[in-house]
């Protein structure tokens, strides 16, 4: 995997900045027999095992990504979802492993 190119927003980029600025992205594995695999969830700190994961800057906001999380086009978006304080990031153009 190359470096990942990441598309966040100024309006994405300053909600992030108003949450601390830092953005950890990493999986989620279902435990549920039903579920369709992995998932790429997303918390506004820095992981608790920080050196297993790749950092990257945009501006002066830090991402976290696991390294297991590969992009399918060498890029990821970031977008912000939900409405008020019901808000939250979604991470699009990604399959794990």
């Amino acid at each position: 995997m190359g470096t990942i190119h990441l598309v966040v927003s100024e309006q994405v980029k300053n909600w992030i900045r108003k949450k601390g600025g830092i953005v950890t992205i990493s999986l989620f594995e279902p435990v549920n027999c039903c579920a369709a695999g992995p998932e790429v969830t997303t918390s506004l700190r820095k992981p608790n095992t920080e050196q297993l994961f790749k950092h990257y800057k945009v501006d002066d906001i830090s991402f976290f990504i696991h390294p297991h999380i590969f992009s399918t086009s060498e890029q990821l978006e970031i977008t912000l979802k939900g409405f008020s304080k019901f808000k939250f990031l979604q991470v699009s153009g990604f399959r794990p492993f």
